[in-house]
């Protein structure tokens, strides 16, 4: 269950990396309050497909893991991206 459920937490990273380029495309170019949302739903759901890995797995969770460049554990993906999320909830709802 380990190599496996690390080999998961690798994806969703990279689908998490993704989805954080895609709001910030949508951000710079002036993308619609309603897509930007969506975007930010999609991470939202990310993070909970994650949260989920990495409490399924002891060693999910304690394994090093490379996201945006840096290498981090699972504790400091997870508050990363609540605070981001939040952060991006406010540059949405601040869109008017």
């Amino acid at each position: 269950m380990g190599l496996f459920s690390i080999g998961k937490v690798n994806t969703l990273l990279a689908e998490t990396e993704k989805q954080l380029a895609k709001f910030s495309t949508l951000h710079d170019c002036g993308g619609g309050q309603l897509v930007m949302r969506q975007a930010v739903n999609e991470l939202r759901q990310l993070m909970a497909r994650l949260s989920y890995q990495f409490t399924d797995s002891y060693m999910a969770r304690v394994s090093v893991y490379t996201f945006l460049g840096r290498k981090c554990r699972s504790w400091e993906i997870m508050s990363f991206l609540k605070d981001t999320i939040k952060e991006m909830e406010d540059a949405v709802d601040g869109m008017v």
